[in-house]
């Protein structure tokens, strides 16, 4: 009977289930949520029109061979399959006859004799390939909708457009039922639009089988079908099956229970040649484990998904095999995985190849190291930090003049070892932000619930004197120095000259300068170099207009004669000091234990001083090791360019660190080409629209947001809000107004003032030492555990994060006010 009847739990043939069902066992055999599925092939429509189209039977048994593949104790759903429906040219959608909850066997001959119909009325056997029936369960679903993966209306291939309706999806692609729409960015899948309708009505299961439509709740009616993080779900299954098929498509989805489910997936139809072109992204898996992972997109220039530089590249294999290391020593039970993708890094969550013995001993192992550590009342920094400052240190003193070539090879591979292994320990190092034991003891001082404190936790943590506050303030001081003297100062910063004229201040400009960039120098900075398609990145020693920028970010703030910014810091420490004493102070009095007060200042004491660490570590490990790697490989590009093996020493960036010690070790290798070829790919690379995700989404959705009606029908702010008002999350707190600067990369705009409010995706490693210089910050991303933040509280500056569309609503020059207690956002 399989001639008539076949389980679909792989992908199969065309001509014999049809292309919907095709297509529905290639995403079964990828992995991807789709509902239990029974095929009747293109052979039993065959068979029962062998003789007479217009006398359509079942053939004798098939009936009963189905009955064994399917359950009659669950209403079906029966639809067709045709050979030739769902192509490229065309659809065909709504064509052939579905049938939704058939029960019972009568009604399930019933729905299949009727599809066989509705292909015989309108096709030829012959010309048409024939037609194959699909067989599921029926979901009863809570919502459901169609997700284009490009905007086939506007014709916008960076947008997703998501059409969702409560109840069945038959509702929506049929439109009798009023829908809600969102535009998703095909970037980043953050909500680019969302349109809400009046969904009064919705297509429901009727108890005597088939469907019929019902009144929505007026509690449901103005309520959105999908949250954003559920938005943001059903467009990771939108890229990825269009990574699977190769083509834009047009995918039907259903939620129950909390899980997406896939119904369907046919290409997009009448689309452009140039919207196909502009989405592929093609991709090589090794094999099916690695395809059956979610992968995020974790490496790339900017948020616009720009590749990486080969040396960039390599440097992210150093950074995870550091990474993987301590996933090693630790006994840790899970790791990430790395794949290349276009000049892009994505990475996976895997569990590591680790025995359990090996889990339970080298986990016991380092529980047991991270004891001694907490009993000696030591933090990671302070037990490895010596050793990690003096390894930075012994790879700045390189002095490359005279090194020959096996020189210059040995220390760039001290430089890729040393950032393997301060990764490693990077990798184990604190994270005060998600101190558990902190957060226990001020809920117990306070009194109130564990979850409800963990925003406050950050606050504490403020003021402290780290390398980072440290660079700020050298910023500035240099600022202050260079105020009366502008064009001597920057003669000395882009040359390092001596200036005509030395007033006393520009000898301790000088001082200070040297001072800067023997602590900071390798730094990175990224650079636009003429005849090359990206900005290179070069340390601060290696680009002095980087560092005279940053110098002249805070010339306004110096001109203004503003206190200096280590006593905005200092105050700020103060702030908190006495917030914390207060804090105490009234539990004290309020009758908690004092050991619970006392145990809560043990707690915070260590805290703040790992606080402080991270800001070490964040520059001798996540700063240096990068920036010192591309020093090593400039060293090396000078040498190789003086022997001729390069054309310039810039070059050295299209290659990896293996291919330049093979060529400062004498190995012949055919480098021009090598070259000439990484620049065409990169060319080619920069041309792709990189989707942030690959692979296999979670089917499990995140439990739903509370959600209030949303008057406007039609807005991305918080519901009941102005439009001109955005909530995020409080990353330092504060009260700022001025006028809004709307900056995507590293650099601050030239005419920056410091009342200005600077609005940004994220902030860089680049921006950050800058942002002291403006009057508050709001970004669409990030959190308050990230270094931004910790800089914003260390001196003072309110700054809000995870605004999502701070950048895209308010307009450039807007007057802004961000009360960075609350999280809001207004601007006129």
């Amino acid at each position: 009977m399989q001639r008539w009847t076949i389980k679909l739990d792989s992908a199969l043939s065309t001509n014999l289930v049809g292309r919907k069902a095709a297509a529905l066992g290639q995403l079964i055999e990828a992995g991807f949520p789709v509902p239990p599925s029974v095929c009747i092939t293109t052979n039993a429509l065959k068979d029962a029109a062998a003789t007479d189209y217009g006398v359509l039977v079942l053939p004798d048994g098939m009936l009963e061979s189905l009955l064994q593949m399917v359950s009659l104790d669950t209403p079906l759903a029966v639809r067709s399959s045709a050979v030739q429906e769902d192509t490229p040219e065309a659809s065909y959608a709504g064509r052939y006859t579905t049938h939704l909850n058939v029960i019972g066997a009568v009604a399930l001959e019933r729905a299949i004799l009727d599809c066989w119909r509705s292909f015989s009325a309108s096709s030829s056997i012959q010309d048409d390939g024939g037609m194959a029936i699909l067989i599921q369960p029926l979901l009863d679903t809570e919502c459901a909708g169609v997700c284009f993966t490009v905007d086939p209306v506007r014709l916008q291939p960076d947008k997703l457009l998501v059409v969702s309706g409560w109840g069945l999806g038959t509702g929506v692609v049929s439109g009798s039922v009023p829908t809600d729409t969102a535009r998703i960015r095909r970037q980043d899948l953050q909500v680019d639009e969302l349109i809400l309708a009046n969904k009064h009505t919705a297509i429901r299961p009727a108890a005597e089988g088939g469907v019929s439509p019902v009144s929505v709740s007026s509690e449901l009616c103005n309520r959105p079908c999908l949250p954003d993080s559920w938005l943001q779900r059903i467009g990771q299954y939108g890229l990825t099956i269009e990574q699977l098929f190769g083509a834009p498509q047009d995918i039907e989805w259903a939620i129950v229970g909390g899980q997406v489910w896939i119904l369907q997936s046919r290409p997009v139809t009448a689309l452009p040649a140039e919207i196909h072109e502009a989405v592929r992204y093609p991709i090589r898996w090794e094999n099916m484990d690695e395809r059956r992972h979610y992968w995020w997109l974790s490496g790339a220039r900017d948020s616009a998904g720009t590749p990486l530089l080969p040396a960039e590249l390599d440097f992210m294999r150093i950074n995870l095999k550091g990474g993987q290391d301590a996933v090693y020593s630790g006994g840790f039970t899970q790791t990430r995985w790395c794949k290349e993708v276009n000049g892009r890094m994505y990475m996976a969550a895997a569990k590591p190849p680790h025995s359990s013995g090996h889990t339970r001993v080298y986990g016991a192992a380092w529980q047991a190291m991270q004891e001694r550590l907490k009993q000696q009342d030591m933090t990671t920094w302070e037990y490895w930090g010596a050793e990690i400052v003096t390894a930075t240190g012994r790879l700045a003193a390189f002095d490359a003049r005279e090194a020959d070539g096996q020189r210059l090879a040995d220390h760039l591979e001290d430089t890729v070892a040393t950032a393997t292994r301060h990764w490693m320990l990077h990798t184990g190092g604190d994270r005060p932000i998600r101190d558990a034991g902190l957060q226990r003891a001020y809920a117990r001082m306070v009194a109130r619930p564990f979850e409800e404190v963990a925003s406050e936790i950050p606050f504490f943590l403020t003021g402290a004197e780290t390398i980072q506050t440290r660079l700020v303030e050298t910023l500035y001081d240099l600022a202050f120095l260079a105020q009366g003297f502008p064009e001597e100062a920057k003669a000395i910063v882009l040359s390092q000259a001596e200036s005509p004229a030395r007033p006393p201040t520009l000898g301790s400009f000088k001082e200070t300068l040297s001072h800067l960039l023997s602590e900071y120098g390798d730094r990175l900075s990224y650079r636009k170099v003429p005849g090359y398609p990206v900005e290179l990145p070069l340390p601060w020693r290696e680009a002095p207009e980087h560092v005279w920028e940053m110098i002249s970010a805070y010339m306004p703030l110096a001109r203004q004669g503003s206190p200096g910014l280590r006593e905005a810091r200092i105050g700020a420490k103060q702030a908190v000091d006495q917030r914390v004493a207060s804090i105490c102070a009234a539990a004290l009095e309020g009758e908690i234990d004092p050991d619970i007060v006392k145990d809560f200042l043990t707690k915070l004491d260590s805290a703040r001083r790992k606080a402080s660490s991270l800001d070490d570590a964040n520059h001798y490990i996540d700063q240096l090791s990068e920036g010192q790697f591309m020093q090593a490989l400039l060293y090396a590009g000078r040498w190789l360019a003086a022997h001729r093996i390069l054309s310039s020493p810039l070059d050295i960036f299209w290659l990896n660190s293996d291919e330049v010690l093979r060529a400062l070790r004498g190995t012949s290798e055919l480098i021009d080409e090598i070259i000439r070829s990484r620049r065409a790919q990169f060319m080619e690379w920069q041309r792709l629209l990189p989707p942030p995700c690959l692979g296999l989404p979670d089917p499990q959705l995140p439990e739903r947001a509370p959600h209030s009606t949303d008057p406007s029908l039609r807005d991305v702010s918080p519901p009941d809000m102005p439009a001109n008002t955005l909530i995020g999350q409080p990353a330092s707190r504060g009260r700022a107004s001025g006028r809004a600067r709307i900056i995507s990369g590293d650099a601050l705009p030239a005419d920056i003032t410091p009342g200005d409010i600077l609005i940004a995706p994220w902030a860089s490693p680049v921006l950050i030492p800058l942002l002291p210089a403006i009057a508050a910050v709001i970004l669409d991303y990030g959190g308050p555990g990230d270094h931004f933040a910790i800089t914003a509280r260390e001196f003072g500056l309110p700054a809000i994060c995870g605004t999502l569309h701070a950048t895209r609503l308010i307009p450039e020059g807007a007057q802004a006010t961000i009360d960075a207690d609350s999280g809001l956002v207004t601007w006129l």
